[in-house]
């Protein structure tokens, strides 16, 4: 079993950062070992007895399949009492009922533990923080507000959710994948009670930093002014609650290759949904109602289908899934596939794809037990799943760029022991290609998008 000698000194640097700054963001790539540098500290701090009581807050699969299993796995972590508040509401009530030092919870359930004031923790772990970047989610109001909304209902507290925590530390490796107007809320929550370095409200924030641009008479920000990066980054360095780390500084990675496998786009429904905003399949007109919307079927033409009113899936052709059959025929070895649409996990799973969203699947593939797993790109957070596998497929890519590097970052970092290939089925001039340049622009991949299919 492993020990705290085993941890590198970067760990312990973090370590020592988290437990002597009550409020810290530690923006560290894939496979630096976040997890368990934040339950040293906690650790730390409950013997000290700085803290009684932490709260984890992570994503759904990170919450269930990460925290508690890393612990586990180290001499000086494994004695932590960690309850995981999941399930319906009863389990999470005992959930929070138990006598634990960590108790872990989805940040989709963030408004539901708002209604209960009576549970106070002094620790709190946003993992994955990136999650928080939009000031207007219900997370992130759940957090900071003294009043949400929730299914139709009002709920008060007598401070914000925030208030109660001592120390505040957020992980995530992607602090600004797609914009770095999402560092504002970011910063936010570090800052409660004091002033935002980085502006007191994000209109400040944009104003200072970033340049508007119209679309449909309304103002969108998704661009930088020039020097922004560096004028944002000498404000966090004054501040002092930030450390970043590239992975690529500290652990040599395997070598990484994209491969864009093209398809010739045939279905002229892709070119009628993009003038016209309406196709007719089945006898049944399909219609998108937005330039979102239009996106969406933009995406789901590529993929060989379209979604109607209804829900159905109308077949329209197999040119994608063709080209997804001639490579994984020239594959010998386990291949991670990420789709997007219900439409695509069904017929993949036809293929002899595994969906890994459970703790058991995860365990037949890390066992090499499946040779096609499937997974949906918000589901990859946190996830070890690189010791079968150096093969990924994006059969539909995601909009983000930051659940893009999180997918790709569950096969290509430390413990991979190949050369990881990567494979894009991307139609030519269609949305498909827009997506791919799009993120490796690092640009807004809506904002662009909803531009480019304003109706």
């Amino acid at each position: 079993m492993l020990s705290v000698n085993n941890l590198y000194q970067y760990q312990k640097n973090i370590c020592n950062f988290i437990c002597s700054h009550r409020k810290s963001a530690i923006w560290c790539g894939c496979g630096l070992g976040k997890t368990i540098s934040v339950l040293t500290s906690i650790n730390f701090l409950l013997k000290k007895k700085k803290i009684s009581k932490a709260l984890i807050v992570a994503p759904p699969n990170v919450t269930e399949n990460v925290w508690k299993q890393e612990a586990q796995l180290w001499e000086h972590t494994k004695d932590l009492k960690i309850s995981l508040v999941i399930g319906t509401e009863k389990q999470r009530l005992k959930a929070l009922e138990e006598d634990a030092d960590i108790y872990c919870i989805s940040r989709d359930l963030l408004h539901w533990l708002f209604k209960h004031e009576e549970y106070q923790f002094q620790f709190l772990c946003l993992d994955e923080a990136s999650g928080f970047k939009d000031k207007k989610s219900r997370r992130y109001a759940s957090l900071m507000q003294k009043t949400i909304n929730t299914a139709g209902k009002k709920y008060h507290r007598k401070n914000p959710m925030i208030a109660m925590f001592t120390y505040v530390t957020e992980l995530t490796g992607t602090p600004a994948s797609e914009s770095l107007s999402g560092l504002w809320s970011q910063i936010q929550i570090l800052s409660y009670g004091t002033v935002n370095p980085l502006g007191k409200s994000l209109t400040e924030f944009r104003e200072r930093y970033m340049i508007p641009q119209l679309f449909n008479g309304f103002p969108v920000y998704n661009k930088m002014r020039f020097g922004a990066d560096k004028d944002i980054q000498d404000k966090l360095d004054e501040a002092g609650m930030c450390i970043s780390m590239r992975t690529e500084d500290y652990i040599e990675l395997p070598e990484k290759m994209e491969i864009i496998r093209y398809i010739t786009m045939k279905d002229k429904r892709y070119a009628e949904m993009k003038k016209n905003s309406v196709v007719n399949v089945d006898n049944t007109d399909i219609v998108a109602n937005s330039a979102l919307d239009k996106i969406n079927k933009a995406q789901q033409i590529c993929s060989g289908f379209l979604y109607d009113d209804t829900g159905t899936a109308h077949v329209l052709n197999h040119d994608k899934e063709e080209a997804l059959n001639e490579i994984l025929e020239g594959l010998d070895e386990p291949v991670l596939i990420l789709y997007k649409y219900e439409y695509e996990k069904k017929m993949l799973m036809k293929l002899g794809g595994v969906p890994l969203d459970n703790p058991k699947a995860i365990k037949q593939w890390n066992e090499g037990k499946i040779k096609i797993g499937l997974l949906y790109p918000s589901n990859a957070y946190g996830l070890n799943i690189q010791s079968v596998c150096s093969v990924i497929i994006w059969y539909s890519q995601s909009l983000s760029g930051e659940q893009t590097e999180q997918a790709i970052k569950r096969i290509w970092r430390q413990g991979q022991k190949k050369k990881v290939r990567i494979f894009y089925l991307i139609f030519r001039n269609t949305v498909d290609e827009m997506v791919y340049n799009l993120i490796r622009e690092k640009k807004d991949v809506l904002d662009e998008l909803l531009i480019h299919f304003s109706i």
